[in-house]
């Protein structure tokens, strides 16, 4: 997803909807699933939430901020995010439960070739 205008910082960009699942009954690789908690999450997979467009980044510009788990909010972080910009947010560990390998660019610059090294 690309911002379209300016983005000021702490900003609420978009909400993330979805069924609420455990971890284990996710079967695609198609969108990130958000982590909630006691090894759920919530998955976009088979709604029209733009919100799923939102690619992971080990360097993300935008946060998930989870209110209730069934209010999962994609939020601009400290610094405003310039239209034409690839809005981004780290997914958290469960994103290496759905794809081998992260592609964010920090790990392609580092030319990894299996899971991003970064603790989340």
């Amino acid at each position: 997803m690309v911002a379209i205008r300016d983005i000021s910082a702490n900003t609420f960009i978009v909400e993330l909807k979805g069924d609420i699942k455990p971890r284990g009954e996710v079967k695609h690789d198609k969108v990130y699933c958000a982590d909630l908690h006691d090894d759920k999450v919530i998955d976009p997979h088979e709604t029209d939430c733009l919100a799923k467009y939102v690619n992971h980044s080990c360097q993300p510009n935008a946060t998930l901020m989870v209110n209730t788990p069934k209010h999962v909010f994609i939020v601009s972080g400290k610094e405003p995010i310039l239209a034409g910009t690839e809005i981004t947010v780290d997914y958290g560990n469960n994103r290496h439960d759905f794809f081998e390998a992260c592609l964010c660019p920090l790990c392609k610059k580092k030319h990894l070739k299996h899971r991003c090294r970064k603790n989340v």
